[in-house]
């Protein structure tokens, strides 16, 4: 039964006794805990049931802890439920990072767990992150990674339509692609920003892509 006060987290470990030190830990917390042994299972409860975050030890059932991360990772639905990976691994592969909100070392300390989850389930940014760029393809992609670090993001194809949202719309953030701003230089829209109260605070970090003399 889940109980809609609380935040739901899903846990994946296949060591009985690793499962029921998470759930001691946030037994007194305002978090409900599922836990599970299966990475089968794992997905299916998180397809169900959307949780604000999972912990999983990505070494369980050779690399089925890993794959059902990246079967989280690539669906529609849940891939922006942030993941807290624990495992014995000092060093997690590279690709890894990319997935995880969070990651652990075990033994996990119920202080620097309940950080983590603090973290990452709380996640909560109001202005989106304004991407300049006229590829659909990096669009996706960086929606997907900023989507699981709690900001939305919005997408303009050009300079000019980045300069008329942000005189009438908060932004935390710009993305800007040069080539695609049409003329419209960084330090121009770093000016708008700064015209806008509501945008004081924001940045702009200026995405240079590879030439094919760089390759």
């Amino acid at each position: 039964v889940v109980e809609t006060d609380q935040q739901l987290v899903l846990v994946l470990d296949d060591d009985p006794s690793a499962l029921q030190l998470i759930q001691d830990y946030l037994s007194d917390e305002s978090y409900q805990v599922v836990a599970t042994t299966s990475p089968t299972q794992t997905v299916e409860l998180a397809r169900r049931l959307h949780p604000a975050a999972i912990i999983a030890d990505i070494m369980i059932s050779n690399t089925g802890g890993w794959e059902a991360l990246r079967q989280l990772y690539d669906d529609s639905f849940t891939f922006d439920v942030p993941i807290i990976i624990v495992s014995t691994v000092e060093l997690p592969p590279v690709e890894m990072n990319l997935i995880a909100a969070d990651f652990l070392i075990k033994p996990i300390q119920q202080e620097a767990l309940l950080l983590a989850l603090d973290r990452v389930a709380n996640r909560r940014v109001e202005a989106p992150v304004l991407l300049v760029d006229d590829s659909l393809t990096d669009r996706s992609g960086l929606e997907k990674m900023l989507r699981r670090i709690g900001y939305t993001m919005m997408w303009v194809e050009s300079g000019q339509a980045a300069v008329d949202y942000i005189e009438n719309q908060p932004v935390s953030l710009i993305l800007l692609n040069l080539i695609a701003a049409g003329g419209i230089t960084d330090m121009e829209l770093a000016a708008r920003l700064q015209a806008n109260p509501a945008n004081h605070d924001a940045a702009v970090i200026v995405m240079r892509k590879p030439r094919l003399s760089d390759q």
